[in-house]
């Protein structure tokens, strides 16, 4: 609801009906809630703060963490052997895109852990009273509980899947590391690959050591870097628009008090 609508203290129209509408419509906006303000003074604040671009913004940097960090071990994984299971992968075009492969793995299942205990949490919230006034009076307590709770989740899950991988393989190590020998060569040897590794060889050579320090400690900084700038994102925009709210409320509030002191003063005038 704007303003403008609220604040108009003509209660008379061209004809009889539209003035009853009008006047109708005005003991509605004069009988609504403190709470019913406070709603429509958010939702407004949404529309005028650009809410729904402001959360694709955060969308699109949480969903390209996975991909940033997979991308920073692969080409940091170079020169490295890369554990797998009970083995390792000598360093390779292989191994480092299995470097890669494994941190996407984690990232985005820590990120479906993590999205699944705020579901949880969220559903908890409305159902339970208890854990509302909790989460209310407590909000650090109840953030870290949460932060805690999907850490052990994520630090539980990939050690169970450590463990059930190593128990399928050591059924029949022999033919799970011919596979892995052979997959590797055809990966190494395919043309797309060596062609890769060839450019990207011929493009780092042109830059200076320095700066390839430089970009190594950016690349290694960089899941952290966007993760603390879409905190640092949301955080700002959250508080833009809080005030845009709380202003809108006042407005709001102003503009029903006017139009309440104006009708009064006109039903005291037909007594």
């Amino acid at each position: 609801m704007q303003v403008q609508a609220i604040n108009n203290q003509s209660f008379s129209g061209n004809t009889k009906e539209a003035g009853s509408k009008r006047r109708a419509n005005i003991d509605a906006a004069i009988a609504l809630s403190d709470n019913d303000l406070r709603r429509a003074a958010y939702y407004q604040a949404c529309l005028q703060t650009n809410e729904e671009k402001h959360n694709k913004i955060n969308k699109i940097a949480i969903l390209s963490l996975p991909v940033i960090a997979a991308a920073r071990d692969a080409i940091l994984s170079r020169g490295n052997d890369v554990k797998l299971f009970t083995g390792k992968i000598v360093s390779s075009p292989a191994a480092r895109a299995l470097a890669g492969g494994k941190t996407f793995a984690i990232w985005a299942g820590a990120m479906a852990i993590a999205g699944g205990v705020i579901a949880g949490t969220d559903k908890l919230e409305e159902k339970s009273q208890k854990f509302r006034r909790f989460v209310k009076e407590q909000p650090y307590t109840a953030l870290a509980a949460s932060f805690a709770s999907a850490v052990g989740l994520n630090y539980a899950a990939q050690k169970g899947i450590n463990k059930l991988g190593e128990k399928l393989i050591n059924k029949d190590s022999t033919k799970f590391w011919n596979k892995v020998a052979k997959g590797v060569v055809k990966f190494n040897d395919n043309k797309l690959v060596k062609g890769a590794v060839k450019h990207y060889a011929n493009m780092t050579a042109k830059i200076h050591p320095a700066l390839k320090a430089v970009g190594a400690i950016g690349l290694a900084a960089a899941p952290i870097t966007i993760g603390i700038g879409t905190i640092i994102h949301s955080l700002n925009h959250s508080s833009v628009r809080n005030k845009q709210a709380v202003q809108n409320y006042t407005n709001l509030k102003t503009a029903q008090t006017i139009l309440a002191t104006a009708r009064a003063r006109e039903l005291a005038e037909i007594q």
